[in-house]
């Protein structure tokens, strides 16, 4: 059985090996997994073989599941997984389709176009940028309705795009 010895150094079969984790994980940031799900860490230095601890929001059963990752910020130490943490920070893409809130909205999420160029989203589907600002903007995760599909070709092309500053 593997014991943590001083300063983390953890004794497995007489080698000792060093558990530290050293990624880009800031407070405060938010981080998805790479299949595109809000995740929360909690805790970088557990030690053993899963020393990250966080929660993984489940869209399914709209809660948030505690799940526990390798140091290199995997699901499982064989491969790769939709679950595992995409440690770059998503950035919405200009005319990317994001889902889009305030912090006081607690039951509200909106579906809109996001505006790079201005960070915010575009005012309606003529292209007009310079939109509302929102606090939260995470990716949306499904096929395009057809709705979207048709906006995201006119925007796409430059059809009515119009900045408004």
């Amino acid at each position: 059985m593997a014991r943590l010895g001083k300063r983390g150094a953890k004794k497995a079969g007489g080698l000792i090996m060093k558990v530290s984790v050293k990624l880009p994980l800031r407070p405060g940031v938010k981080y998805y997994t790479l299949g595109g799900k809000p995740v929360q860490i909690y805790f970088t230095k557990a030690g053993g073989d899963y020393p990250i601890h966080g929660a993984v929001f489940n869209h399914e059963i709209l809660e948030w599941v505690m799940i526990s990752f390798t140091p290199q910020g995997r699901l499982s130490i064989t491969g790769r997984s939709e679950l595992d943490i995409a440690f770059e920070e998503w950035t919405p893409e200009d005319k990317e389709l994001v889902w889009c809130w305030n912090n006081e909205d607690r039951f509200v999420r909106e579906l809109k176009f996001y505006d790079a160029k201005n960070h915010c989203v575009f005012r309606n589907l003529d292209g007009d940028r310079g939109g509302k600002k929102y606090d939260n903007y995470a990716p949306f995760e499904y096929e395009y309705p057809e709705w979207a599909k048709e906006a995201y070709e006119e925007l796409k092309n430059g059809k009515g795009e119009r900045n408004e500053d």
